[in-house]
């Protein structure tokens, strides 16, 4: 998959993958699951390889399932690449308390993104499913992304032939604070309050 490129001033530089946040919601079983929408600054020239997907993520997080288009492209409980982990681990080394997980894409589901394909490459939306929340509002955790063709040979991949995108899941809203004068104790305090200023009147 190769990232058009574009003339860019020294030091400057950008993701190919655009991923914008529609949604985020939390399941009953304690997953996150997010909607996107997302453009891909590439073309397919080589169609008959399948893709490797990187997720670099908290430990103790995991990926439960990644949608595309309403395709499966990682079902539940699919075993990772360990040769994608291994090759993104070697070449993104992550922080302590991060981890690589990455997943091997069919080249028949990649090539159903062809009916997406735009001037600049491809739109499509996503939606991920994580085992967890790391974040705690007003923060979020940002996902480094890394996708390129499975290789013949792993130790011959270069940066050159990676895609790398950021996907950012917000922290979960803390619970609000009953306004004041909502509750039911606020409000049998107020009438406690009016009733003995009546009282007062009256005596």
């Amino acid at each position: 998959m190769s990232g058009f490129k574009g003339r860019r001033l020294r030091g400057h530089h950008r993701d190919e993958i655009d991923i914008t946040t529609t949604d985020v919601f939390e399941a009953a079983d304690r997953t996150v699951e997010k909607t996107s929408k997302v453009k891909v600054a590439a073309s397919d020239d080589q169609p008959e390889r399948g893709l490797w997907i990187g997720l670099k993520l908290l430990q103790g997080q995991d990926v439960v399932t990644l949608t595309v288009n309403k395709d499966v492209w990682v079902p539940e409980n699919t075993r990772p690449a360990q040769a994608a982990i291994d090759r993104f681990r070697d070449m993104f080394p992550p922080k302590p308390g991060e981890v690589w997980t990455a997943y091997s894409i069919s080249h028949r589901l990649k090539q159903g993104l062809k009916g997406r394909k735009t001037k600049l490459g491809f739109d499509f939306e996503t939606d991920l499913k994580l085992s967890k929340w790391v974040a705690v509002d007003p923060d979020a955790q940002t996902i480094p992304i890394a996708v390129c063709y499975i290789p013949d040979d792993p130790r011959l991949l270069t940066r050159k032939d990676i895609l790398l995108g950021h996907s950012v899941v917000p922290g979960p809203p803390r619970a609000l604070t009953p306004a004041r004068g909502k509750t039911r104790g606020t409000k049998r305090a107020a009438a406690r309050r009016g009733a003995q200023r009546r009282r007062r009147r009256r005596s």
